[in-house]
């Protein structure tokens, strides 16, 4: 998380959500081959920045944040998805050395009430970065 602090209280200015290499494997259905587990790779799930908040570049702190926890775990590679049409996030993500490596123009999302919302289709990309030199 990102806190900003103003007249003694901190307030929350951003949040980032990484789904780590054990996390995905303990989702796995029982029975799984091992070598599954071993192809998962840490992923961004979300990362959040309050619009008042935004250009000091707490994004990138955060996104960094989650690639040295990666890297902690023996990780050599994060991956992001984002909509293809969030043009603020891809730029962010570019500077960071992020790269698209798959195009799923079949995607969907909910939009409006979780009850009645309508699920629309939209372009996720799939962005990858190797940590520390080039993937194997």
């Amino acid at each position: 998380v990102a806190e900003e602090r103003r007249g003694g209280r901190s307030r929350l200015v951003g949040f980032v959500e990484m789904f780590t290499q054990e996390y995905l494997s303990a989702s796995l259905p029982p029975g799984s081959p091992a070598v599954l587990a071993g192809r998962l790779k840490p992923y961004v799930a979300s990362l959040a920045v309050r619009q008042a908040a935004r250009g000091r570049g707490l994004g990138a702190e955060l996104v960094r944040a989650c690639e040295a926890a990666a890297a902690g775990k023996g990780q050599r590679i994060v991956q992001i998805q984002v909509e293809s049409t969030n043009e603020v996030a891809l730029r962010l993500y570019a500077r960071l050395g992020y790269r698209v490596v798959a195009m799923d123009t079949r995607a969907r999302k909910l939009v409006g009430d979780v009850f009645f919302g309508e699920s629309v289709l939209f372009t996720k990309l799939t962005l990858e970065k190797t940590l520390g030199g080039d993937a194997t």
